[in-house]
Formats: structure tokens, C-alpha cells, sequence
């Protein structure tokens, strides 16, 4: 891999982050359909009691937290 002009690598941290259910506090909520697109909100459906939801986020999603930054001479490069 070669970066590009202006291009920095970086490491990289993943999140997994679920909502869990309001309803009966032990169910997953998971994105089920889209919901209202004027007020940006999505379906879900609890995966315990089934009761549905509208979230302002579709869920679960996976953040990514940066980390230190990676010398060039570090990155991986095909042989």
C-alpha cells in the first residue's frame, strides 16, 4: 500500500454499539425498516419482547476510534 500526496495512515479501534431495549431492558434492538425520513428516525424491533421503536440511529453500528499515527516505512506493501 502506498499513500498518496497529503494522505496520513493511522490505527484504527472498532466499537461494536447495540441499544438495548427500553421496554424490558434485556432485549437487543435491532434496525428492522426505514422508518420516517422527514424526521430521521429508523425502525427497530426488540430481539426479546418485540416491541418496536423509532431510533434516531441504525442499530447495532460499529464506531472507529483513530490511534496513533503509522511511519511509512511501517505499512504493509505487497511482495
Amino acid at each position: 500500500m502506498e499513500l498518496k500526496t497529503n494522505e496520513e495512515a493511522f490505527c484504527i479501534r472498532h466499537i461494536g454499539v447495540r441499544y438495548i431495549c427500553e421496554f424490558c431492558h434485556e432485549g437487543e434492538m435491532k434496525y428492522l425498516a426505514p422508518g420516517d425520513d422527514n424526521a430521521g428516525l429508523f425502525l427497530h424491533r426488540c430481539t426479546k419482547c418485540n416491541k418496536e421503536m423509532l431510533l434516531p440511529k441504525m442499530y447495532p453500528y460499529i464506531e472507529w476510534i483513530p490511534g496513533e499515527k503509522i511511519n511509512k516505512e511501517d505499512i504493509w506493501k505487497p511482495s
